[in-house]
């Protein structure tokens, strides 16, 4: 059980192909709604469905192996590997571009209130729960990041894809990241995660490490339904303004 009424959390197996990951993230959402649906239940993996209680995230644990099946972000100490500080490098700079494949609806946005659990600057550390990507206490042989910032509301397949893009860059370019953040990571200065749906569109759309990667037919369609999905957003009245303004003037 989480912290939110009827919350749970589900971890799912470790899979050694992305892919697949991704189809049992789906399979998983889907099974859920099938069960609540034949007991006259709702199900939802919105990522802020109520506004006073916690959100609905997507977090991925990643570690990556070479051909002999051997942990490269291990290297026999607690900090793990220079291979897992380049990826995690290559993450920050490209989570802002990634944004809008980790929150990618209107009500995505709304998970990203200090102290909610949801990161809301782009920060990692050391079993750390209060920043973007977080390097868990384990066995070396476990070595491993966990990011948190995308929602259950996220399609796992771009959100994969995003994360593998950010860690190829990162490593390929041998990146350093800041310094790890201790304590309380609501309150460091590191920048902080976007938090506007339309901004989060343009550095995709502008960005120099993803959008390369995806590629200009995926993104230009991409971009064209997510400002078709915005303009319908804005032309929508919500029950505030009409609450607020209706009869106030």
């Amino acid at each position: 059980v989480e912290g939110g009424a009827g919350q749970f959390e589900v971890n799912l197996l470790h899979q050694d192909d992305p892919v697949r990951a991704a189809d049992q993230a789906i399979l998983f959402r889907r099974a859920v709604r099938g069960v609540a649906d034949k007991h006259n239940l709702l199900s939802t993996f919105m990522a802020k469905p109520f506004g006073d209680l916690s959100g609905n995230g997507l977090h991925v644990h990643m570690s990556m192996l070479d051909k002999k099946g051997d942990n490269v972000f291990d290297n026999g100490t607690d900090e793990g590997s220079e291979n897992l500080r380049q990826a995690i490098a290559g993450l920050i700079d490209a989570s802002p571009e990634a944004m809008i494949f980790l929150a990618p609806h209107l009500n995505s946005m709304r998970r990203f209130q200090d102290e909610s659990h949801a990161p809301t600057r782009l920060s990692w550390g050391y079993e750390n729960r209060t920043v973007a990507i977080r390097v868990p206490n384990d066995s070396n042989k476990n070595r491993r990041f966990e990011y948190r910032i995308a929602g259950a509301d996220a399609n796992p397949y771009l959100v994969m894809a995003a994360l593998l893009g950010g860690i190829l860059d990162g490593i390929q370019n041998k990146k350093t990241p800041p310094l790890p953040t201790t304590g309380n990571g609501y309150l460091c200065d590191a920048p902080r995660v976007p938090t506007s749906w339309r901004d989060a569109l343009d550095c995709f759309e502008n960005g120099q490490i993803l959008a390369p990667t995806f590629g200009p037919l995926f993104t230009n369609v991409f971009a064209a339904v997510k400002h078709q999905e915005m303009r319908i957003a804005d032309a929508r009245v919500t029950d505030f303004e009409y609450d607020s303004y209706l009869q106030a003037f």
